[in-house]
């Protein structure tokens, strides 16, 4: 073995052994060269020029050069020769073999062929031999599985005739043998199929390519340090260049040498790359420097570059480096960018100097988690796992992982996987997907992964299966030694080089095999259901999914079994079952057959293929591609059967079937089977002519158009076969002397035939009815305009549709019914005539010489509440017509105010600006249309309100109202009421006929309607100058009753945002009652509570007034302090504890406001008497703020005291009179709308000193609250 050879343990794949054979003997002056003379096997892939169909074309004139490239497939089987090198890569031999075991591209057909018409410039130099090779490879290593390029320049000869050409290539190592092509598994092909058709003259010519020139880019990395510790290294981005095409051209780069310089060796860095501004790497992380300080990355296929891309030299230094070293990286010669360019400039181009430094940054290990098994994954499988591995940070410091990048191994092709994706194991989520591999096998994801001191994080890849049955595919983190995964220090700021746990390479030890083909076989989900067949040929008994996966199978047997279900006599056999076909549902294409029915030979093998009746064998071959073809079985059902029969189809045994893939050719094991189809019935030919009572009994307006008078069923679903329709009869039966037939115009059916409802096709012409008056029945006779086919076990339904004219008014209280009594019926398969059977009855349908429309409180309408003065398009009420028997359009409508008792309010319009009405026309368009109020109703018209038939329609009634001021006219807690005035009547004395208040008119009849049935009245509104809220609030509050200070009840109120007066703004509030019961559930112990007080906003009030009352006239006692101080406390069951903001003096003011827009909490507690501090189990304390069901007196709006007893207090209201108002008033508040608002009142009850705008809780919004309970454990 000579001394090169033995060099080449890391430059080759092929590993040298002592029993190799020796080619020839040498000359006594060489060395000894061991040759290979097993052929390497590779895969065509891609080459240049445009595919015509039958060659790869390009086009040139005589004395042009065309750029030239084919790339191939790594498919090397021989053990000692997996990977293919690059000629740098390998020892050089000595003469005469210089050039030995390069692979390089020659001429073919026959091999060494020197054509004439090739210019002897497209060929290399060979040393050794002849110049006859095109291009070598000088590439990466190769592995199987990936691909390889080579690119040369085709000179066509000057003077060459215009004329076609046929330009064929070989691949060979050279003096070892002629490599051999072979299909993606790897089986040879007969010979070399790899050529050029070059059309010389008469064409534009296929240029080689521009120039490429290289330049420093603006924002090259500045001159800074980069970690080498004795434990770890750091790496960084030396220098970024600029790679510029010339303009118009594409240049493809296929390797770049990156040249060290600087007060360092070359052993100092490590992991030269090229990246992508990006950071997405291209080409191989380089090895080491060469001697003459060059790192060579390689490219393969070659990287495309059209205009400008900024690119970065990125290395590292290496652990233990020494100190103060320096190194710069660049591109020293323009000949260092290796590529198809005619020319490169621009070097030489270097970046700043870098500077190592000792010191030891974080570190980042990466090793494997767990075990990849080899599950053979199916053709079509997603998320198959290929790599499983684990990140861990150091303990120096916190670090963020930028990019982590895979690269495909496994003979796999990148087109046979897709959708490469990086999962998060510790978070179970996806940090990524690659759709595709890049043209060079990497799948890349930018990540900002965060790891701590010590922290780990468990990542997986897997992707989807495409294609490549029997090839293999696998996934790789590591590059040669180089770890792809980028990662920053937090606190030092270096990039970390990655260390590798152990001695794992990166990728799993187990391959993914890719399974052969598979075939699934299933009953389909479009199989017939349970259902009827005829006595007839082409009968679909069964459809059945057949899942193709991995590759095309080729079928040559499929047997179907026939399974009777002892339902056969005497007289039916497998012999009547005849003209069988498998058929491919999608196209109707025969797949096989036909055949006839044979004697079922099997033995009882299932639970679908039983020992009996019929079957056939299908032996046409046929192929399937992948995916789900749905096979279906039709036959011909013979005569011998004459009704009753089941039988259904059955695939049932792992013999009934035979298939190989038709890529690998091997014998296929079927998985599903048993699959047996529905039962089918053999029945004849049957239809029922359903009449359905739609429309119901109603009326029908003369002048109604396009009006639907009975709906029919055509109804298959006891039929053996599908059913044709060509001619239809229709009976109108009539009650009365003078109606008849004729009184319905331009008839016609219209048919569902999608069932969806929709009647959208039009079966018949338009017919006009005769008929004589006083007979019973008339009869319509309609030739449809097309078959309707009734699909058996299914129906179709059909309309009469026709319009009632005006000559029907002589008619008006008659009625017609329509019903389906006969037609043309035929078998679909049989062709034979089916005697139809009727049934059902039509509604009765009167005439009506109009409709009517009804008013009623719509869906919309406000609850009763509270409104504010000062708002705008505020809704009052909502109401919906009802339109019977027609459509309506509705023209004028009016609207009174009214008050609690139901009778018109004179003085409400001093409160409401403009009353608006909403609705809809009858293309559904909203419509608003608004009127001045002036008066105490509102009356609008030539309105265009549509109301569809049998529908409704709703208005609405909205509201400018005036604002609450001494300047404005409106009324403090003005009740107001709305009504709907539904008909013509004296809006005054309700007596009929004296006021035009409501119209609609029909549109059928063209009747107008003036009487929309009963005034319709509104929820009542009550207006202030603003509103508020009050709301429970039981977040956080203790429910356990211990002894102590209690929390009883937490709410808040809030004061609406408009500002809509000129003093005031807010509410104030007066009065708050609860209402307190304590329960002691074994009536063991005296409980009661005292000491409470009230806190806002988490503060004490201290203007506050709490006792317990009566609901009328007493005061029981202060509770704000316990007994010992002379003050009530609250006991047991029921009692009522009155909160008063007042200021004891002269005129008891006192009052606790919140400000526009505002939410104040208020906060109610107590403590446990000192007599009753051992509460038990379930004994109860409940809790809650009292509302108001009824408005107050009208004008009792002062505030009043109930008690009149001096200190005493039951805050009330009364009227100017001096009446109390004591029924409903346990919340009392203020809109604040009194000029000079006061809160103040006379502590004799009699003397009102308030202003006149205090009122009670009624309607205010969320009362009634809930109550809070407190319960002892």
């Amino acid at each position: 073995m000579s001394i090169a050879f033995k060099k080449m343990t890391r430059s080759i794949a092929w590993v040298m052994t002592a029993s190799l054979a020796v080619a020839f003997m040498l000359p006594s002056s060489a060395a000894a060269v061991e040759f290979f003379n097993a052929p390497f096997r590779y895969q065509w892939k891609a080459q240049s020029g445009t595919d015509s169909g039958t060659a790869h074309e390009v086009r040139a004139n005589a004395g042009d050069t065309v750029a030239m490239s084919l790339t191939i497939t790594n498919r090397s089987t021989d053990p000692k020769a997996l990977t293919i090198y690059g000629t740098s890569a390998l020892t050089p031999e000595v003469a005469p073999y210089r050039g030995a075991h390069e692979l390089r591209l020659g001429t073919s057909n026959p091999h060494d062929k020197m054509y004439d018409w090739v210019d002897p410039s497209s060929f290399i130099s060979n040393p050794d031999g002849a110049s006859n090779r095109l291009a070598a490879y000088d590439g990466a290593a190769v592995t199987p599985g990936q691909d390889l390029t080579f690119n040369f320049n085709l000179k066509i000869k000057a003077g060459t005739a215009n004329g076609t050409y046929d330009f064929y290539t070989g691949i060979v190592r050279e003096y070892d043998a002629w490599a051999r092509q072979v299909t993606s598994t790897g089986r040879l092909l007969p010979s070399e199929d790899i050529f050029w058709r070059v059309i010389v003259g008469g064409g534009s010519v296929t240029p080689a390519t521009g120039g490429l020139s290289v330049a420093l880019a603006s924002g090259t990395p500045v001159a800074g340090n980069i970690a080498a510790g004795s434990t770890s290294a750091g790496n960084a981005n030396f220098t970024k260049v600029t790679l510029t095409a010339a303009a118009g051209a594409t240049v493809k780069i296929t390797s770049v040498y990156i040249t060290r310089d600087g007060l360092s060796a070359d052993s100092d860095l490590e992991n030269i790359k090229l990246l992508k501004a990006d950071g997405t790497q291209v080409g191989n992380t380089a090895g080491g420097f060469n001697a003459n300080h060059k790192a060579q990355v390689y490219i393969t296929p070659g990287y495309e570059l059209t205009g400008s891309q900024d690119f970065y030299l990125r290395a590292g230094f290496i652990t233990g480096a020494t100190a103060s070293r320096t190194a710069r990286l660049g591109i020293s010669n323009n000949a260092d960018i290796v590529s198809n360019a005619t020319a490169v400039t621009g070097a030489p181009v270097y970046g700043n100097y870098m500077t190592s430094i000792n010191i030891n940054i974080g570190t980042v290990t990466i090793a494997e988690d767990g075990t990849v098994t080899d599950t053979t994954p199916d053709v079509g499988d997603t998320n198959v796992i290929t790599n499983t591995f684990k990140l861990t940070a150091g303990s120096e410091e916190a670090v963020t992982i930028d990019r982590i990048t895979v690269l495909k191994a496994g003979s796999s092709e990148t087109s046979d996987t897709t959708n490469i994706e990086l999962w998060d194991v510790t978070n179970n989520k996806t940090l990524g997907t690659a759709e595709t591999w890049t043209s060079d096998g990497k799948a890349s994801w930018p990540v900002d992964i965060k790891l701590g001191k010590g922290d780990s994080i468990r990542l997986r890849i897997q992707l989807d299966i495409v294609d490549g049955v029997t090839l293999t595919v696998n996934t790789d983190i590591i590059d040669g030694t180089d770890t792809l995964v980028f990662v920053k220090g937090d606190s030092y700021g270096f990039y970390i080089t990655p260390t590798i746990s152990g001695s794992w390479a990166g990728q799993p030890t187990a391959n993914q095999t890719i399974n052969t083909g598979a075939v699934n076989i299933s009953k389909s989900s479009t199989s017939p259901a349970t259902s009827n067949v005829a006595i007839a040929d082409n009968q679909l008994l069964t459809v059945w999914d057949f899942d193709v996966k991995g590759e095309s199978v080729r079928i040559s047997l499929v047997n179907v079994d026939i399974e009777a279900a002892a339902s056969w006599g005497d007289g039916e056999t497998y012999a009547d079952l005849t003209n069988g076909r498998l058929v491919d549902m999608a196209t109707g294409n025969i797949l096989s057959g036909p055949v006839d029915g044979t004697a079922d030979s099997d033995t009882a093998s299932s639970s679908v293929d039983a020992a009996d009746d019929g079957a056939f064998a299908f032996t046409n071959t046929f192929v399937l591609p992948v995916g789900i073809t749905k096979i279906g079985f039709k036959v011909r059902i013979g005569s011998d059967f004459d009704g009753a029969e089941t039988l259904s189809a059955t695939i049932g045994i792992a013999a009934d079937v035979t298939s190989k893939g038709l890529i690998t050719n091997s014998a296929i094991a079927e998985t599903g089977l048993e699959s047996s189809g529905n039962t089918q019935t053999i029945k004849a030919g049957a239809l029922v002519m359903r009449t359905l009572t739609i429309p119901a009994t109603s009326n029908v307006v003369v002048g109604i158009s396009d009006y639907v008078w009975s709906t029919f069923a055509l109804d298959a679903s006891a039929s053996g076969e599908d059913v044709l329709v060509s001619a239809l009869t229709v009976t109108d039966t009539m009650d009365g002397n003078t109606a008849n037939m004729g009184d319905i115009d331009q008839v016609e059916l219209w048919a569902d035939l999608d069932n969806n409802g929709s009647f959208e096709t039009r079966i018949s012409g338009s017919e006009t009815p005769t008929g004589t008056d006083g007979d019973d029945t008339d009869t319509q006779a309609f030739t449809l305009t097309q078959t309707v086919r009734v699909v058996k076990g299914g129906e179709v339904r059909v309309q009469f549709i026709g319009d009632l004219g005006s000559a029907a008014y002589t008619d008006v209280g008659e009625t017609h019914a329509l019903t389906l009594t006969s037609g043309d019926v035929t078998g679909a398969d049989t062709g034979q005539t089916i005697t139809e059977t009727t049934s059902g009855t039509a509604g009765t349908l009167t005439i009506a010489e109009g409709g009517s429309i009804t008013v009623s409180i719509g869906t919309s309408n406000p609850d009763a509440g509270l409104i504010m003065a000062g708002s705008t398009k505020t809704t009052l009420g909502a109401w919906k017509l009802y339109a019977a028997d027609e459509a309506y359009k509705v023209t004028k409508m009016t609207f009174g105010f009214t008050n609690s008792a139901g009778t018109q309010s004179t003085t409400i319009n001093d409160s409401v600006n403009k009353l608006y009405v909403v609705y809809k026309d009858k293309d559904g368009v909203t419509k608003e249309v608004g009127s001045a109020v002036s008066d105490y109703y509102v009356t609008f018209d030539n309105l265009d309100m549509w109301v569809n038939k049998s529908s409704s329609a709703e208005v609405v009634l909205k509201a400018d109202l005036n604002k609450i001021t001494a300047s404005d006219p409106a009324d403090f807690r003005e009740d107001i009421y709305v009504t709907f005035e539904a008909d013509d009547e004296d809006i005054d004395a309700d007596t009929a006929g004296s006021e035009d208040l409501f119209t609609a008119i029909g549109q059928s009849s063209g009747v107008e309607d003036d009487d929309a049935g009963t005034d319709t009245v509104g929820n009542e509104q009550v207006l202030y100058k603003t509103i508020l809220t009050v709301a429970q609030d039981t977040a956080g509050l203790g429910t356990v009753l211990t002894a102590g200070t209690l929390d009883l009840y937490r709410f808040k109120v809030t004061a609406d945002s408009l500002s809509n007066g000129s003093t005031g703004e807010g509410v104030a509030l007066k009065k708050f009652l609860f209402s307190v019961t304590i329960t002691d559930a074994d009536a063991g112990e005296t409980l009661a509570l005292d000491t409470f007080s009230l806190l806002r906003n988490g503060t004490t009030v201290t203007n506050v007034d709490i006792g317990e009352v009566a609901l009328v006239g007493t005061y029981t006692g202060n509770v704000e302090a316990d007994d010992t101080s002379g003050d009530a406390i609250v006991g047991e069951t029921l009692s009522y504890v009155q909160v008063a903001f007042i200021t004891e003096a002269t005129t008891e003011t006192g009052e606790s406001t919140i400000g526009a827009g505002a939410t104040v909490t208020y906060l109610l507690k107590a403590a446990t008497h000192t007599d009753s501090s051992a509460y038990e189990s379930n004994d109860t304390v409940a809790v809650k703020l009292e509302g108001d069901t009824t408005l107050p007196t009208a004008t009792a709006t002062y505030l009043s005291d109930d008690d009149a007893t001096n200190d005493e207090y039951i805050i009330a209201l009364q009227t100017s009179a001096g009446v109390q108002d004591t029924a409903d008033v346990e919340f009392i508040w203020s809109d604040l709308s009194g000029a000079n608002h006061s809160s103040g009142f006379d502590d004799d009850g009699v003397a009102e000193t308030s202003t006149t705008d205090w009122t009670n809780g009624y309607l205010v919004k969320n009362f009634p609250l809930g109550t809070f309970v407190i319960t002892a454990a």
